[in-house]
């Protein structure tokens, strides 16, 4: 799965939307085909099969790359 698309998931994983920017729509799509993304009450939000995909993404060589940062300060 595309950086983009871990990257759409997982907002929607912390917070539901209820409205989408028109470009991001064919990601949508995508991940409703998938079965990690679904449309409730809440607007669009991420399945149960969503959040575990995102629990078990390893993180990003950015988010590696601030967390040496961090570590390197202290």
């Amino acid at each position: 799965m595309s950086e983009e698309n871990i990257a759409l998931l997982r907002s929607l994983v912390l917070r539901p939307s209820l409205q989408l920017a028109p470009a991001l729509q064919p990601m949508v799509d995508a991940l409703v085909e998938a079965g990690y993304v679904t449309r409730d009450s809440s607007g669009w939000t991420a399945t149960a099969e969503g959040c575990n995909l995102i629990e078990r993404e390893p993180t990003t060589i950015a988010q590696r790359g601030l967390l040496s940062s961090a570590r390197a300060r202290q």
